[in-house]
């Protein structure tokens, strides 16, 4: 959405892609009555649409950084989002 509304720069904040720590969400598995939670085919899905999305915006010139330091998402080069926000200021 946000190179839709013409983003030059995107930060990527909460994108772990990954159920590695144990947890899906921030805040722990979707526990209601039929709850949705990713499985890893949707991490893998979704990896692979990004890696499509990072080429497309790499040809438009399109900066993303990905400030999950722990993501499983490496189409995107990684940095904190403190360093992120800098760059962005200077």
């Amino acid at each position: 959405m946000a190179l839709q509304w013409g983003a030059a720069r995107v930060l990527l904040i909460g994108f772990d892609m990954s159920d590695a720590s144990g947890s899906l969400h921030w805040y722990g598995h979707n526990n209601w009555r039929n709850a949705n939670n990713p499985t890893t085919s949707n991490f893998k899905r979704w990896i692979h649409s990004f890696e499509n999305a990072a080429k497309q915006c790499r040809e438009r010139g399109i900066e993303v950084v990905n400030c999950s330091m722990n993501s499983a998402l490496t189409c995107f080069p990684k940095m904190t989002l403190e360093d992120a926000l800098r760059v962005a200021h200077h």
